[in-house]
């Protein structure tokens, strides 16, 4: 894990002149079935660290057990004075500054004797531009067979959601099915250098916020995306509550001189944004630019990097003085 010597020794010491401390992830749940997996693989990422007594998952809504839940089934099962919190978010919006603050509220009034620690958000920096790299090299052909390939992984792992909107849509039954795991096989090596007329153009897409500063985060992460020159362009785009949107995105992005458009889901989760909005978007806008290739990579939530970006927040956290 990527720690400075300083914060590495001060998590070392804290390690050792206490209980080993718990650690929560606290998370939006979805109504789709399966979007959960991603952040449960996380969280056996940062179990195997062994840095951890436990490590649990405190959902906000739709999902089991809650923040509350958690907190309580964490103190039954061992004595733990610390408990680390990690906002499973982007920004540090509404969710992580009000819901997030008021759960801690309440769960240090419940338990007076432990100590919560609040760590920061993943936020939209530089160490995303790795992974972003990895996904986008994973994208595959935007067509209306890939879209029903990636329903159909869905479907194949349902979990019953009597409220999952692929249900209500009628297109899947709600019949119960054992988890699948879908693994994407690489389409482009990150490794690799990529001649500069093949390079894609990359469109960030994100769900949008009436918080102006969280839009503003992924403007910035775009620059950063641009400063890398790993593309031959970067554009964003926005389901909801910004501009532009993402038809408006796709046809700039399809209107530059790259060959091919890879489309990257800013999502941390698997919902109805990133398994029917987002493609159909894509694919309506696709329509436009037949000579131009657009391509869908995994949503963000997927990078195997998060687990190590969810570490770091969470033993910075740790070794800040109390």
């Amino acid at each position: 894990m990527r720690f400075g010597e300083e914060t590495r020794r001060m998590v070392t010491e804290t390690m050792i002149h206490s209980p080993a401390p718990a650690l929560i992830l606290f998370s939006h749940g979805s109504l789709v079935c399966g979007a959960a997996r991603a952040l449960e693989a996380h969280a056996d990422f940062l179990r195997r660290s062994g840095d951890w007594s436990q490590v649990r998952i405190g959902w906000m809504n739709y999902d089991a057990p809650t923040f509350a839940e958690a907190v309580q089934i964490t103190l039954e099962n061992a004595s733990i004075d610390t408990i680390v919190v990690v906002p499973y978010f982007l920004v540090p919006g509404r969710f992580v500054t009000h819901d997030l603050r008021n759960a801690l509220a309440a769960a240090r009034e419940a338990h007076p004797g432990v100590t919560f620690l609040e760590a920061a958000p993943l936020g939209t920096g530089a160490d995303w531009l790795a992974p972003i790299a990895q996904l986008a090299a994973m994208a595959s052909p935007l067509t209306a067979e890939s879209r029903a390939a990636t329903i159909a992984q869905v479907i194949a792992g349902c979990e019953g959601k009597p409220r999952c909107p692929l249900r209500e849509d009628g297109l899947c039954s709600g019949e119960p099915r054992s988890p699948s795991t879908p693994v994407p096989s690489p389409r482009i090596s990150p490794a690799n250098a990529v001649p500069d007329d093949d390079r894609p153009s990359l469109l960030v897409l994100a769900h949008g916020s009436p918080r102006e500063a969280a839009n503003a985060a992924v403007h910035e992460l775009a620059v950063l995306l641009r400063d890398s020159r790993q593309y031959a362009g970067v554009h964003t785009g926005f389901l909801d509550c910004a501009q532009p949107d993402i038809p408006t995105a796709a046809h700039a992005a399809a209107a530059s001189d790259a060959r091919s458009v890879v489309a990257l889901p800013f999502f941390l989760h698997t919902g109805r944004h990133v398994i029917l909005d987002v493609p159909d978007l894509l694919m309506g806008a696709a329509t436009h630019h037949p000579n131009v290739e657009f391509h869908l990579a995994p949503f963000l939530g997927s990078s195997p990097a998060l687990g190590e970006m969810l570490a770091v927040r969470a033993l910075t956290a740790l070794s800040q003085p109390k």
